[in-house]
């Protein structure tokens, strides 16, 4: 099992790495901020990224007149880049990875279950205005990629033999 867990956690660093690599390559605005621009909060998306922290947190709080609050609050923790949607590459890896644990160990509710969660995951990230479609998408290829490097030990060799 310890196997299982290392598998795991180096997958977990290589996401980590990945989305902001990405992020900081492709520095593509995130939804809200073509909205803040819509509301003449600023200029454009990428007088928003000009700003320091601590104007853009300024910033995002005067949307609150016209932000629901659910939204707000996911808008004031991340005020970096979109592509791609880390919380959507994390739920990714975790249904590649412990969706096919349980499926090789025949519990399909359980895999099914981390699917249904991974979905909600996606959905959310583009109903609070934090990523584009193509953000989820690429956090998705990412995770698949990232998964195909990690070899599986099998851990049922010794008993095999």
């Amino acid at each position: 099992m310890t196997k299982i867990w290392i598998q795991f956690g180096i997958l977990l660093v290589l996401s980590f790495v990945t989305k902001t690599v990405l992020k900081h390559e492709t520095a593509i605005p995130r939804p809200y901020t073509y909205e803040l621009q819509a509301l003449h909060l600023v200029d454009s998306p990428a007088n928003f990224y000009s700003l320091d922290s601590a104007a853009k947190e300024t910033i995002v709080k005067q949307a609150g007149t016209y932000i629901s609050p659910w939204r707000l609050r996911s808008w004031e923790g991340e005020t970096n880049y979109s592509f791609p949607s880390g919380h959507t590459i994390f739920a990714a890896i975790c249904v590649l990875f412990w969706g096919g644990f349980f499926i090789r160990r025949g519990n399909y509710l359980v895999a099914g279950g981390l699917v249904i969660w991974a979905t909600g995951v996606g959905i959310s990230r583009l109903w609070l205005g934090m990523h584009f479609p193509s953000d989820v998408m690429g956090s998705i290829l990412s995770a698949a990629i990232l998964y195909f490097f990690i070899p599986e030990w099998d851990e049922h060799a010794k008993k095999k033999k």
